[in-house]
């Protein structure tokens, strides 16, 4: 007799082997599968290497489940656990921790050079270093990045099938860093639209997707924690390229032309090292055995992700947030102005915006553990329209402007650090990259449109009045038009999640913490 002993299906009359070296092959199946256009899904759990019989056994049950069905035949018998195949099963390995460390040197250097474009947004316009440029049009540079970024996701997650992950954010640190350097060059606004806008946002796409997807495919237990961890490399780059920008900027014999190559040589050379680091989470052999990888349908995935309500309605929710997310990332600068502060301290509070986002992406994403991902998207939601109105707008103080971008921040790096996570348990965390590409992708048109809008409305109410002193025109804005027109977007979008949420209770297999 083997170290197993053995059973026989009363549906079938097969021989399974069960014990201490069990190689158990359940079926599971999503309240959610045919929304998903998932198909179910064999899962196995291995405590030791398949044996010789425990091979042959595998093959019979995978042989006589193509042929009868005898496998759906049987699933109201047996209980029907629902089990993550991907996951390496040790949150605790070492390997595992040290994606998460690379993780955050990519999002450091990609969404946080986006997340610092302020700087350059009020320079340009001050200085007038493209003569007779608006708000409008240099929010564009900043505008294309950010949905550049979104419209690539997809695309990222075919070049990490199709390539790995080392590879494609590799290539997207040699994007963003192509696209600094040339843009120290650009002569013209549409050279900085081009390459500080569309060459730039490719880099950050390649890089931001990949890194961001991985947590979520390394832990299970600690997701939230790792996710946490992850995205707070976005908030504190933020923060730092700021004030690093700004500084640079102001040191006399480098300016503006130079800030923006050491922050394309700084991008290349981390993200390139933190590449080296990055892999695909280890997959279970037996896994393999027993449910080989099926050749998929490009097309057919993609329809199968929108046919899932909830996925569409996440869908037309991030088009609602995008298009005023980045609005107070990039006039905050422009507002501290408004109320006398220097260009420096202006820099310094609009990095608050980021400092808050780092604190609150993983805050969020840690707090997901105990509430659950949606319930968390939903509350951080709430925080972030009363951030963004009244709060930031009705600063007329230094400290005051600090605390609402703070505030702002804490409450968008919900958004950033859940999302991949609600993603992951709308429609499961296998390919991530490519479903998270697809569920970001609404982002592209929001960006694109959206902080364009919000430059234009805060040119319309631009003033020029003559300086008592002086008698030179001094500039003002009014921009609590520009912020009533933020916030209705961003109320909009946490009706269609409560929407989501609300499908979800009293569902087969679900609880609260959802």
């Amino acid at each position: 007799m083997s170290n197993f002993d053995s059973t026989t299906s009363k549906s079938t009359g097969l021989t399974q082997p069960t014990g201490s070296a069990v190689l158990g092959i359940m079926t599971s199946s999503s309240h959610d599968a045919e929304e998903a256009g998932s198909a179910e899904r064999i899962v196995v759990r291995r405590n030791t290497l398949p044996t010789a019989e425990q091979e042959a056994s595998t093959t019979q049950i995978k042989e006589l489940g193509d042929s009868q069905g005898s496998l759906d035949e049987r699933k109201e018998e047996e209980p029907q656990p629902v089990v993550e195949a991907i996951f390496p099963g040790d949150d605790n390995a070492f390997q595992a921790w040290v994606m998460v460390a690379a993780a955050f040197m990519v999002q450091f250097f990609s969404i946080g050079q986006r997340d610092m474009f302020g700087v350059l947004q009020r320079y340009f316009v001050a200085e007038q270093t493209f003569p007779g440029s608006s708000n409008l049009q240099i929010s564009l540079i900043g505008a294309l990045s950010a949905s550049v970024l979104m419209a690539f996701g997809p695309t990222a997650g075919f070049m990490v099938g199709r390539f790995g992950l080392r590879t494609t954010i590799l290539l997207g640190g040699v994007f963003m860093c192509a696209g600094e350097i040339l843009g120290s060059f650009a002569t013209e606004l549409w050279h900085a639209h081009l390459s500080l806008g569309v060459i730039v946002g490719v880099g950050f796409a390649f890089s931001y997707f990949p890194a961001v997807s991985m947590p979520s495919q390394w832990f299970k237990k600690r997701r939230g924690l790792a996710q946490g961890l992850c995205v707070m490399g976005s908030g504190l780059g933020g923060f730092a390229l700021s004030n690093w920008t700004q500084r640079i900027i102001d040191t006399p014999g480098l300016g503006w032309k130079w800030a923006l190559r050491i922050d394309g040589l700084a991008a290349l050379a981390v993200v390139g090292m933190s590449a080296l680091f990055i892999g695909n989470p280890p997959r279970n052999p037996a896994l393999e055995l027993a449910a080989p990888p099926k050749k998929t349908n490009f097309w057919l995935d993609v329809r199968g992700l929108f046919s899932n309500r909830r996925f569409l309605t996440l869908y037309i929710q991030g088009f609602m947030v995008a298009m005023s997310f980045y609005i107070p990332y990039y006039f905050t600068t422009s507002l501290a102005a408004n109320i006398g502060l220097t260009p420096t301290e202006g820099a310094f509070a609009s990095s608050f915006v980021n400092i808050g986002s780092m604190v609150g992406r993983f805050g969020w994403a840690y707090a997901t553990d105990f509430l659950g991902p949606v319930n968390t998207f939903i509350i951080s939601t709430v925080f972030q329209c009363i951030s963004m109105n009244p709060i930031i707008p009705s600063a007329n103080s230094y400290g005051y402007l600090i605390f609402g971008s703070f505030l702002y921040g804490t409450s968008t790096g919900g958004w950033t650090s859940v999302i991949p996570l609600v993603c992951a348990s709308i429609v499961g965390a296998e390919h991530l990259p490519f479903k998270l590409g697809w569920l970001l992708n609404s982002w592209f048109p929001g960006t694109l449109v959206g902080t364009p809008i919000g430059g234009l409305i805060a040119d319309a109410f631009t003033t020029y009045s003559p300086d008592p002193a002086t008698g030179v025109p001094v500039r003002s804005v009014n921009f609590w038009p520009l912020f009533i027109y933020s916030v209705i977007f961003q109320v909009v979008g946490l009706v269609m999640v409560l929407w989501v949420r609300w499908g979800m209770i009293g569902r087969k297999g679900t609880s609260w913490k959802m």
